[in-house]
């Protein structure tokens, strides 16, 4: 396997970090836009129930398990096929 260059692990380390606090940033956004706009109400009961299955499916895709599972089989295909 190809040995990475610091530089290069440093610049990655820092992207990948960057894109999860603008994704933090963003949940805190929209809570914030839900809260404003229903307030504490049944109605921000039922906007929650009705958004628990969507978000639990986007975190299992986006940052989960399987995205835990495709990526060293990503990896290792990389390594033998070479980049697309």
């Amino acid at each position: 396997m190809k040995s990475l260059r610091p530089s290069f692990i440093a610049k990655s380390t820092l992207l990948l970090a960057t894109f999860f606090a603008i994704d933090k940033a963003l949940a805190l956004a929209r809570q914030m836009i839900i809260g404003r706009v229903f307030g504490l109400s049944a109605e921000l009961d039922a906007f929650n129930a009705a958004n628990n299955l969507p978000d639990m499916l986007f975190a299992l895709i986006s940052g989960g398990a399987l995205a835990m599972a495709f990526i060293p089989v990503l990896s290792e295909h990389l390594t033998r096929h070479g980049r697309p």
